[in-house]
């Protein structure tokens, strides 16, 4: 499909605005490459994900506790709420490349079911540990980052 729109702002261009939505794999999620890149310099995902602990079978593993962690944190970054929109970008060129796919043909991201799952089993794990309070030092100090009541 090809649409080419026009657009005339008299007021502040001298010039017509011409507009085309005829490309096949686009996103309106390009800002999230600027959290990647945060998040890279910071590796903030990684860390967390050497936080928590993995016990899925390994034989059924498609996608990486950092991944999924990714995906997820990337998506609420972006105004995803919930793991509902996992089909809304699985197949995002953005969000494949965010987790270092190729944007057109690339593996598709996690469907909701396994976020959900993955959510699911995060929670279960930080309530059967001593308490949620431990994960906040330990993540502070896995990042560099001294305490309040240091």
């Amino acid at each position: 499909m090809n649409i080419t729109q026009c657009l005339f702002f008299p007021e502040q261009f001298e010039k017509p605005v011409v507009v085309k939505f005829d490309e096949p794999c686009s996103s309106s999620d390009g800002g999230a490459l600027l959290l990647k890149g945060s998040d890279q310099k910071l590796d903030l995902t990684g860390k967390l994900s050497a936080i928590l602990v993995d016990r899925r079978q390994a034989k059924k593993v498609r996608h990486t506790f950092t991944e999924l962690i990714r995906q997820r944190v990337y998506g609420l970054a972006s105004g995803y709420a919930d793991a509902n929109d996992a089909a809304r970008i699985g197949n995002d060129p953005v969000f494949k490349m965010l987790l270092d796919r190729s944007p057109v043909d690339g593996e598709s991201l996690s469907s909701q079911a396994t976020l959900s799952r993955f959510e699911n089993s995060v929670g279960a794990a930080i309530r059967s540990s001593s308490s949620l309070t431990n994960l906040r030092p330990a993540f502070q100090k896995r990042i560099g980052l001294r305490s309040s009541h240091d």
